[in-house]
């Protein structure tokens, strides 16, 4: 090669180096630039257009070359819908991270996809349709006869979606998402108008702050019609748990909604990831939600069709099916068996032990106004309940139930336990007044003793009498709380007799509770109490015979006397007068106590 020839090589290479970076530069500056940045932003505008057939707007348009960061502000696509409406789609931010050379086929994809703000609002107007509007016109090339358009084919490694909102039939729903291998695809169809698509996530994750991740896949087949949208074989998959679905919504003017849904869902592995108020991984505690459900709603009938609903929760189960028409002899039946105590231990209840089942059956309807009415009878079933070394087993519980928008009664509520009864009603009206009577009938206090501490109680008496509560459950803290007990202690003969009653009342206004006129008996003794807790109680004693006393003094002692070491005479008497003021926690006492005609260890003394 000669010296002529390697400069002239030299300087067309030279030449070419120089004009590569030129157009490098040059490059870098256009796509730096406001007209690229109208440029792209245009395009965005026609290709959504024409793919959607709506009508787009682009706040602004930015693009970082060093970052491979594309940013759209205030996205805005209009479909069908009035002017004066707000639009089927509003974001606020897209943000998208390119990647380069991302596939053979593919100079560049997408690496991350960020949504912040997306808010949806999908209209039905009187003659059924929605406001989503219909792809233009494919251009026809030929030999090329297929009558699907794509519309929508996305891939994204990693995707976050904040702060969205979807208002359909003027109900609102908010909602977050963030998840890796996005892939949308969504085709329309000219031949029979309507999309056809399908939307994956592999995975989506799902957390609770500080724990770890819970990876659900998913995959949601649809199609959207004219006036119909239909999921076929969606599913959702984690490791641990599935949930598979099928359902339609057809005529969307007066909506007819189908849904078949199976579920099978590990609560362990739920809440590893997600801060729920249960303890799962509890000795006893049921493992799995399962779930089979099929049901059809007509908007226009207003009724509800239910084929099967099947829910299981350990042994706790819940049946039901039926048919809710309004003002119809229609009505959903329904059987629930809940295992208390697998629930006790779920719901992480520490402080009683529960134990047996609770049997619910019953019918729910709705009258002409579409009000619900519920109604039913509740059963018992080994029902014992421990706190500590205290045990209350043998319990029997039944009662009529019924609940509607206005009222929730148990009227004719039973208690069997501790040997004795307890009838209730209970009323609960406009979810906010609460009101409650009931009657107690012979509860031993031998029994009572025994079964909350363990010892025997010399004396002989069951306690009879009434409870009537009343009060606003939306009052703050106890103020809309008022109570009344009429109590009754009949004596007994196994033991020293005791009678006795207790005529309390309790305001909550005040916090006062008024024992008003109470008195404890024994053979040749009586006590008798007045005044308020908290504020002054009176006390006065008079006793004939203080050996009255003895059972109260073995009930504390490892040791039973059978005599006290002082005793009253013939004539004698002992008597003591007492106040009781400020709280029990810290009472302040004051009274006197006399003696008369009575014995110290068999010595007499007079006063």
């Amino acid at each position: 090669m000669t010296k002529r020839t390697k400069k002239v090589l030299l300087i067309v290479g030279g030449s070419v180096a120089g004009l590569i970076v030129v157009l490098v530069i040059a490059a870098i500056l256009i796509l730096q630039s406001g007209w690229f940045a109208n440029f792209v932003k245009g395009k965005i505008v026609a290709a959504v257009e024409t793919s959607t057939g709506g009508i787009v707007e682009v706040g602004s348009f930015q693009f970082d070359l060093w970052h491979l960061t594309v940013r759209i502000r205030d996205f805005v696509l209009h479909g069908t819908e009035p002017k004066t409406a707000d639009p089927l789609l509003r974001v606020q931010l897209l943000e998208a991270h390119l990647k380069l050379f991302s596939g053979w086929k593919n100079i560049a994809g997408l690496s991350y996809l960020g949504i912040d703000k997306p808010e949806a609002d999908l209209i039905v107007f009187p003659n059924g349709g929605t406001n989503i509007p219909r792809p233009k016109n494919p251009s026809k090339s030929s030999g090329n006869n297929s009558t699907l358009q794509t519309v929508v084919d996305l891939a994204v490694n990693k995707f976050d979606l904040k702060n969205g909102l979807v208002e359909f039939a003027e109900e609102k729903a908010s909602f977050n998402a963030r998840g890796e291998n996005l892939r949308v695809l969504l085709d329309y169809d000219f031949a029979k108008p309507g999309y056809q698509g399908n939307l994956s996530i592999a995975p989506l994750l799902l957390a609770s702050t500080g724990r770890p991740q819970l990876h659900a896949n998913i995959n949601v087949p649809v199609s959207i019609e004219r006036d119909a949208f239909r999921v076929t074989d969606a599913r959702v998959t984690t490791p641990q748990s599935r949930i598979a679905l099928d359902a339609s919504l057809e005529n969307i003017n007066a909506p007819v909604i189908s849904a078949k849904v199976n579920a099978n869902i590990s609560l362990p592995e739920i809440q590893r990831s997600v801060n729920l108020p249960i303890n799962a991984n509890a000795a006893g505690a049921p493992k799995a939600l399962t779930a089979d459900l099929a049901m059809q709603m007509n908007a226009q009938s207003k009724t509800v069709h239910l084929q099967t609903a099947h829910v299981a929760l350990g042994q706790t189960t819940i049946d039901a099916s039926g048919s809710l028409e309004p003002g119809k002899n229609s009505a959903v039946t329904f059987n629930a068996n809940f295992a208390l105590g697998q629930l006790a231990r779920l719901m992480k209840v520490s402080s009683m032990q529960v134990n047996g089942d609770l049997l619910a059956n019953g019918t729910a309807r709705l009258d002409a106004q579409r009000n619900y009415l519920v109604n039913g009878t509740l059963n018992s079933r080994n029902l014992a309940l421990r706190s500590g070394t205290t045990e209350v087993s043998g319990m029997k519980l039944s009662s009529p139930f019924h609940a509607d928008p206005y009222l929730i009664s148990l009227d004719g509520l039973k208690l069997s336990a501790l040997g004795g009864d307890l009838a209730a009603k209970i009323f609960v009206e406009k979810m906010q007044l609460l009101s409650l009577e009931s009657r107690l009938r012979n509860f031993s206090l031998p029994v009572l003793a025994a079964v909350f501490t363990g010892k025997h109680l010399g004396y002989a008496g069951t306690i009879d009498g009434s409870l009537k509560a009343r009060g606003d459950l939306k009052a703050k803290g106890m103020t809309g709380y008022n109570a009344e007990t009429r109590l009754s202690i009949v004596p007994g003969s196994r033991g020293v007799p005791v009678s006795g009653r207790l005529d309390a009342t309790y305001n909550g206004a005040t916090g006062l509770v008024d024992l008003g006129q109470s008195f404890i008996a024994m053979p040749r003794t009586r006590i008798d109490l007045s005044g308020a807790l908290n504020r002054r109680i009176d006390l006065k004693l008079v006793s004939h015979n203080l050996n009255d006393f003895l059972p109260a003094v073995n009930f504390a002692s490892s040791k039973p006397e059978t005599s006290l070491p002082v005793s009253l005479r013939s004539g004698g008497a002992a008597t003591a007068a007492a106040e009781i003021t400020g709280k029990l926690s810290a009472p302040h006492i004051t009274g006197h106590m006399a003696m008369t005609h009575f014995s110290v260890q068999q010595h007499p003394l007079d006063q």
